[in-house]
């Protein structure tokens, strides 16, 4: 066997190794109650299942997004309440929803970065004449640690 076909084995040995090693993706648990989120306010970086279990007696979802640099949740908030568009703060989104008891079946695959910043929302209303669950304090914004 010549030294490039040693090499070129060699390759794809490693390439092969590298493929079958799993990727580290740890699940992230979102609670939710009547009317908050309950989840750490600093999160690890890397790859995470993002989960969502209502512990509520009213229906919520979890409506994910990743803020723009420099944007807060409150800043968001600001803005929507003078009109503006919160899309434009904002990168990416998923939404989860989850009946009183249960947890929503799917989850969330999210590439949390060191230094960013996710907003988590919940616009359900109890009726068509109640405030939406954000208006009663249902929002919360999570950092990504530095590694």
């Amino acid at each position: 066997m010549n030294a490039w076909t040693r090499i070129g084995l060699a390759s794809l040995l490693a390439l092969a190794i590298s493929c079958a090693r799993p990727t580290e993706n740890r699940e992230m648990n979102v609670v939710a109650t009547d009317y908050a989120f309950t989840v750490a306010d600093t999160v690890a970086p890397g790859r995470a299942t993002v989960t969502f279990t209502n512990r509520g007696a009213v229906r919520h979802e979890l409506s994910l997004a990743r803020l723009k640099p420099g944007v807060t949740l409150r800043d968001v908030m600001q803005a929507q309440q003078q009109g503006k568009k919160p899309e434009d703060f904002l990168i990416g989104s998923g939404i989860l929803i989850a009946r009183p008891g249960e947890t929503d079946p799917i989850g969330l695959n999210v590439d949390m970065k060191p230094g960013e910043r996710y907003a988590m929302v919940c616009f359900f209303r109890d009726s068509a004449s109640a405030p939406p669950h954000v208006a009663l304090g249902m929002m919360k914004e999570v950092i990504v640690a530095s590694r």
